[in-house]
């Protein structure tokens, strides 16, 4: 009897412990792209070097375009889409996307003046949708 007792002191003890122990909740402050523009003027990569590239990007929906193509005036104007997400959930006004066809992304990141040289972490993409 005395040791059952014993066993319930120690179980409510390890309890209260394990119940009053707080849980550290890590920093998931991350910024999100709207309407095309990802702001990172003020992003500390010493601190925070990953951030994922969410958000709403430019979408050219049966149009593939190259870089030098938006320096003129005459590119279609962006819809937007919201990654990530597969293409054939987003809408062009009223009109369902078909999962067959192309198009063009595009997400223009603002970074602070000197900023050291970046790179891309790409996944392995192992199907396509």
């Amino acid at each position: 009897m005395k040791q059952k007792l014993l066993h319930i002191i120690v179980a409510i003890g390890l309890l209260a412990i394990l119940g009053s122990c707080k849980t550290r909740r890590r920093n998931t402050q991350t910024l999100s792209a709207k309407q095309g523009i990802l702001p990172l003027q003020h992003w500390d990569f010493t601190q925070k070097p990953q951030i994922p590239l969410t958000g709403e990007w430019e979408f050219y929906w049966q149009k593939h375009l190259a870089p030098q193509d938006f320096k003129t005036t005459n590119t279609a104007k962006p819809q937007f889409a919201k990654l990530p997400e597969i293409w054939a959930k987003h809408q062009l006004g009223d009109t369902s996307i078909s999962a067959q066809g192309y198009a063009t992304y595009r997400l223009r990141i603002q970074l602070p003046k000197n900023t050291p040289a970046l790179a891309l972490k790409i996944p392995t993409v192992l199907k396509t949708w």
